[in-house]
């Protein structure tokens, strides 16, 4: 079957070249991969697969999670989310470190460079999703006559539309994945230039989402096979919207020092990204894994 265009890969012959394409992908959102060969899956999703359950009872066990977490969280919380507000309690849970649906990505690609390289020994990879292409597809479930136009309008209809979706069981006909931010955005979150997206139906993997959602046939995902030179993305990323839906570019091992050092000097470290004293503890690893690479 021959290839889809709007699914490439590709891979930069240094970060100067990355960061050149980078710059032209301003509807983009990112997420880093450590490991160039990791899918896009969900805490939840290969929970499931660790421990053997179903994806089909997922949405179950996500209510009982956010109810049990609801129960404890007040002997941590001096302000916590209102009880209905459940992609508030899902982004804390994802916060400190539970199993949830949703995926971390950012506006940034320096951000998602950063998670991509900070603990990698091998090929890395930055995963970049257009989204225009998923705004797009929620055109019949927005409506801009209701919800009004611009940015801020649409942020809080998708933000409405994943609060509808937490609630209900999952819908096989309405499979789409969501870019969306809790109402109120925690200082990671806003450090990072975070956002999260949300797939609607638990009972089908991640990205059996985002394939229906930007219309690409069933597993095209797993099968990035053709990569694009640096003009051609280029020149591919000058439409509107743009020509290619997903990037995934692998980083190669061979330049992830360059990546680290050059991350550094634009002050995208953990002490930044994560503030507070686990992200300053979390920074002093990097002098370590410089040293470590030294001494090889």
């Amino acid at each position: 079957m021959e290839d889809d265009p709007r699914v490439v890969q590709y891979r930069p012959e240094s970060w100067a070249e990355a960061v050149n394409v980078a710059r032209t992908m301003s509807s983009m959102v990112f997420r880093g991969h450590a490991d160039a060969t990791w899918c896009l899956s969900s805490t939840l999703e290969r929970d499931a697969e660790m421990y053997g359950f179903q994806l089909m009872g997922a949405h179950e066990i996500e209510r009982e999670n956010v109810e049990e977490f609801q129960r404890h969280a007040c002997q941590y919380l001096t302000a916590p989310p209102r009880p209905d507000s459940n992609l508030e309690w899902l982004a804390l849970i994802q916060h400190h470190g539970g199993a949830t649906r949703l995926l971390d990505f950012s506006d940034s690609f320096y951000v998602a460079a950063f998670f991509a390289v900070e603990m990698a020994s091998a090929d890395a990879a930055v995963w970049c999703i257009d989204g225009h292409s998923i705004r797009n597809s929620l055109k019949e479930e927005i409506d801009p006559t209701k919800d009004g136009k611009g940015h801020q309008a649409f942020e809080k209809a998708a933000y409405r539309l994943v609060e509808r979706s937490l609630c209900a069981p999952s819908d096989p006909g309405f499979r789409k994945v969501i870019a969306v931010r809790p109402w109120r955005l925690s200082d990671r979150m806003t450090a990072q230039r975070g956002l999260f997206l949300c797939p609607t139906d638990l009972e089908t993997p991640f990205e059996q989402n985002l394939e229906e959602t930007l219309d690409l046939r069933k597993g095209r995902l797993k099968s990035l096979v053709s990569e694009m030179t640096s003009d051609e993305l280029q020149s591919l990323a000058r439409y509107c919207p743009p020509a290619c839906s997903v990037i995934k570019v692998i980083l190669s091992r061979e330049i992830l020092p360059e990546i680290r050092s050059d991350l550094r000097r634009m002050n995208i470290t953990a002490a930044t990204l994560f503030p507070g004293l686990d992200g300053f503890a979390r920074s002093l690893r990097a002098p370590l894994k410089r040293f470590h690479c030294c001494d090889a």
